[in-house]
């Protein structure tokens, strides 16, 4: 019981840092666990996937994953152009973050979904560590508009973010059209309504 009471106050301490020592721990665990050459999806939040992104000033799962690995871990973030997802609501009813259905427009002129979009393509995986030329580099590592979609949203957000594709991501999965995802019977706290 003492040794669960420190981990417990070093967790409170540590806040997000300490989770994302773990996820890599976990993962490093698990990867220790098969055979040589096995391949493994790490499949997470794209903060918690990216190389370098640091949430607030905690450095990410990908962080980690990458200080253990190296350039044998790839970053994937995902990202989309339109449709709907389901998440916690940001605004409390009745005490309760209820599961919701949101559904957003096309992506906003200027940010990098909207320019992803303007390829036509219905997905695109986009290679970002292959040879690029100076103004694409330059492009990828400014802050730009992003979609950034989490754990928690409120109908008064635009799920926008400044964001920047390097070094935080390998890679760039794009979807031009979404559709959520069907709760399980077994979750608790749904709600029907559609948010904009």
């Amino acid at each position: 019981m003492r040794y669960a009471a420190q981990e417990i106050e070093t967790a409170r301490q540590s806040g997000p840092n300490l989770r994302a020592e773990y996820m890599a721990e976990n993962l490093r665990r698990l990867v220790e666990s098969e055979p040589p050459g096995t391949r493994i999806i790490f499949s997470a939040h794209d903060v918690h996937v990216s190389n370098d992104a640091a949430v607030g000033s905690y450095p990410s799962a990908g962080y980690f994953v990458r200080r253990t690995f190296g350039p044998a871990y790839y970053g994937l973030g995902l990202t989309f152009n339109e449709g709907s997802f389901q998440q916690r609501d940001g605004e409390m009813q009745d005490g309760k973050r209820m599961m919701r259905k949101f559904t957003t427009a096309p992506a906003y002129e200027g940010s990098i979904e909207w320019q992803l979009a303007q390829a036509g393509a219905t997905a695109l995986i986009i290679d970002l560590r292959s040879g690029r030329n100076a103004v694409v580099t330059d492009w990828l590592s400014k802050y730009q508009p992003f979609r950034y979609v989490g754990g928690f949203a409120s109908k008064r957000e635009s799920f926008l973010v400044p964001h920047k594709m390097l070094p935080d991501y390998d890679g760039l999965l794009f979807i031009d059209q979404i559709t959520r995802a069907h709760p399980r019977p077994s979750v608790t706290d749904v709600d029907g309504t559609t948010l904009k």
